[in-house]
């Protein structure tokens, strides 16, 4: 089986629109950024009506130069995850194993989680991208 990589990511600060939010950084996780720059790759509407429903997400953690760590995804990532639709993973273990889970069902509405849209912005600003999804998602919490 042939396997593509839709989109890369890593963990690392941002610095936050303080117009947008009250908060100054966030952490931006690599799920989250690797959905990120699979939108930027491929588009929006390719990646959600497609890839993402099919894709699989590799998840690894090094804890030094030698080791791994578990590393499944957060509470954070695992809503942003279900709300995009990607719903198989894999992850490290501290044994350099590699663990599969199922976040299933997937579920769009989870766009509008602040936990999920927050981190989501904040990577589309990042990669000076816009979601559509993403922003019909924002105003229908503002409703």
């Amino acid at each position: 089986t042939k396997t593509n990589v839709i989109g890369r990511g890593w963990n690392h600060d941002f610095i936050l629109d303080r117009s947008k939010t009250q908060k100054n950084k966030i952490v931006l996780h690599s799920e989250c950024h690797a959905v990120v720059d699979a939108i930027r790759n491929h588009g929006e509407d390719e990646c959600f009506e497609k890839l993402f429903p099919r894709a699989t997400i590799m998840i690894v953690e090094l804890e030094s130069d030698y080791a791994y760590d578990t590393c499944h995804p957060c509470p954070k990532c695992d809503p942003m995850l279900r709300a995009v639709g990607i719903t198989n993973i894999l992850h490290t273990t501290p044994l350099g194993k590699i663990k599969g889970l199922d976040l299933s069902p997937a579920n769009v509405d989870l766009l509008s989680n602040e936990n999920v849209s927050i981190p989501l912005s904040a990577a589309c600003d990042e990669q000076k991208i816009h979601c559509e999804r993403l922003q019909q998602a924002a105003l229908n919490m503002k409703k």
